[in-house]
């Protein structure tokens, strides 16, 4: 599905709140990119004026971690590859990575490898990603 939240004081409760779990599926991630991680830090209070959004990271890393506000909470993971003002969010065990055809290793033993003292190895395998619960994962538009 989609959803259209503005990074605004609204944000982390628009999503949390109006997003229904699916039992068994695991804990909500936000799947963001460095841009939208940054906004989300930059958004203050009407009144106080300090930062709304708490971020902590792991331990050892800026990619992934927990966003914050007032004792709601999701974690979240930073991926470059969202477009700025494009998010994902909800369950990532709704979504599965079927493998269709079974995989093949191969070895050059001759050739240019061997001559060199070499050995290659080659692995092909296909995979694709599919939705296994309904509503499982939302892309957030911000505009």
């Amino acid at each position: 599905g989609e959803i259209t939240q503005a990074i605004d004081k609204d944000y982390l409760t628009g999503l949390l709140l109006s997003y229904t779990s699916i039992p068994g599926k695991g804990e909500v991630v936000l799947y963001l990119n460095q841009t939208d991680l940054k906004a989300l830090g930059a958004v203050r209070g009407t009144n106080e004026k300090r930062r709304l959004f708490d971020i902590t990271f792991d331990p050892g890393t800026t990619k992934s971690g927990v966003i914050s506000e007032n004792g709601m909470a999701c974690k979240f993971r930073v991926i470059d590859k969202l477009t700025t003002g494009t998010q994902l969010f909800g369950q990532p065990k709704t979504i599965e990575m079927p493998m269709w055809d079974g995989y093949r290793i191969d070895t050059d033993e001759g050739g240019k490898y061997f001559e060199a003292n070499m050995i290659a190895v080659r692995g092909l395998q296909t995979a694709n990603a599919d939705l296994c619960a309904k509503n499982g994962m939302y892309v957030v538009s911000n505009s």
